[in-house]
């Protein structure tokens, strides 16, 4: 009898082991072979766990696709299936803009991106073969999306925005992407708040009628620019901290952004103004940079209410720009204001204190200083080649020397 009892027990552990061995191994399936997707998505969809990208995915119109938290999507290392070609007028040319070497997730239709905090979704691209890494795209006809707790690891781009396409964008993370962290094209104006975007080429760019607002975010160690506005763009950039690109905010092509309220530190430039653009400049703080503000070609910066504080040159205007320059407050720099070429400028109500020269002007500048305050400069104001300024109500305290004129 006591040996029936053995042998009943001994079978049912076995089969409860067997049962739990099945189950731990549906359960771990799901962490441990990652779902593999490509081609349309042509019904509502949710994506969780971990996702391996096999080539290119389309949302379609009308379709929904939700991200849930902890999602990790990676890119196949085999070869690439279901491409999607979609052709773009630039410039008189024709340009595939999913090119055939990337994956892309193309929303025509709405996705939702639900990472948390201590849970975020996470794209990672190939170590070996970054530029695969196509990241997000919205395109025509979509519905509004959302994209919460993101962070995106290398690839060729994280994030573009076409066709009016309008995504609430926060709490992402871009670390490192080849060309550009966040586009945004025709007419696009998503809202980016509490983002990062670093160590990349182009941290957020504009173009084609744009107008991205950005806010609260960190745009640092890009190579070549934080943020671009070119091509009739406009847009906000409030309240952020860039630091350490070669260009902080740069502005061209008749664009009109704002850059207001922001700490810019430490950049090449803090912002870079060309061919007809005309940013509105005010109440931010530039400080460490090589030039706080440089103004070139026939841009025209407003440039009001500012701090710059330690910069190599606070502000510097030159070719044909034509710039307003009031009620800032520039010291402790190599020069304050700086004016070559032809630029013009109105120079008004500002401060210069403690630096080697307050105001310096060359070449054929043509400008106006009123009502400005130059103290403890170990030059006040410099003139040389065939400047031209028209002075007017200024003070001056306790500079080594007021006036430098070598003018021909």
């Amino acid at each position: 009898m006591k040996t029936n009892i053995y042998f009943i027990r001994k079978k049912i552990l076995g089969a409860l082991f067997l049962l739990f061995f099945a189950f731990s191994m549906f359960f771990l399936s799901g962490c441990i072979f990652p779902e593999k997707i490509s081609g349309h998505i042509s019904r509502d969809t949710v994506w969780q766990g971990r996702i391996l990208l096999e080539g290119d995915v389309y949302v379609e119109q009308g379709v929904h696709l939700i991200i849930l938290p902890g999602t990790s999507i990676r890119y196949t290392n085999g070869d690439i299936k279901n491409e999607i070609q979609m052709l773009r007028s630039i410039d008189g040319s024709t340009y595939d803009i999913f090119a055939e070497s990337r994956i892309e997730i193309i929303v025509a239709g709405e996705l939702d991106i639900r990472g948390t905090e201590d849970n975020p979704v996470v794209i990672t691209a190939p170590t070996d073969e970054p530029s695969r890494a196509g990241g997000i795209s919205f395109v025509a006809g979509g519905s509004e999306s959302a994209i919460n707790h993101l962070k995106i690891h290398g690839g060729y781009v994280g994030l573009r925005c076409y066709d009016s396409r309008s995504p609430e964008i926060s709490n992402v993370k871009i670390i490192g992407t080849m060309v550009g962290g966040i586009g945004c094209w025709d007419r696009a104006a998503p809202e980016i708040s509490c983002a990062e975007v670093v160590s990349g080429k182009y941290g957020i760019g504009a173009s084609a009628m744009s107008s991205p607002k950005i806010s609260n975010s960190i745009i640092k160690n890009n190579s070549a620019t934080g943020v671009f506005f070119e091509g009739n763009s406009s847009g906000v950039v409030r309240c952020s901290q860039i630091s350490g690109n070669n260009v902080g905010v740069a502005a061209g092509n008749e664009s009109e952004p704002i850059i207001i309220q922001n700490a810019i530190e430490g950049n090449g430039s803090g912002v870079g103004c060309w061919n007809d653009s005309s940013p509105k400049i005010e109440e931010n703080s530039f400080i460490s940079n090589i030039v706080g503000v440089l103004a070139l070609d026939d841009s025209a910066p407003k440039i009001e209410k500012n701090t710059f504080k330690e910069n190599g040159v606070g502000a510097s205007f030159g070719d044909s720009s034509d710039s307003v320059f009031q009620e800032n407050k520039v010291g402790m720099s190599g020069s304050g204001i700086v004016l070559t070429g032809r630029a013009t400028s109105e120079i008004s109500s500002n401060t210069f204190y403690a630096s080697e020269y307050g105001l310096r002007a060359e070449g054929r500048a043509n400008f106006r200083v009123s009502s400005n305050s130059f103290r403890e400069n170990r030059f006040a104001l410099n003139f040389s080649e065939y400047a031209k300024p028209v002075l007017s109500r200024n003070e001056f305290d306790n500079n080594y020397s007021e006036t430098v004129d070598t003018r021909f």
